[in-house]
């Protein structure tokens, strides 16, 4: 699951700053790109991506 919920974010964000790069998306749009980010739960998969690497990679 959490790995869809990667796929979804890396494509998103990809798609996006493809746009921007060909001018198809514009510099003033990116309040949006970042609500759209929040509206993804961006946060909450970071949040739980570090908790699995931590969870991984045990402090030595």
């Amino acid at each position: 699951m959490i790995d869809d919920h990667k796929t979804d974010l890396e494509t998103y964000a990809k798609e996006t700053l493809s746009k921007l790069c060909l001018g198809e998306y514009s510099i003033d749009d990116l309040p949006k790109f970042v609500q759209q980010l929040d509206d993804m739960e961006l946060r909450e998969y970071v949040e739980i991506a570090g908790a699995r690497y931590q969870l991984s990679h045990p402090a030595e």
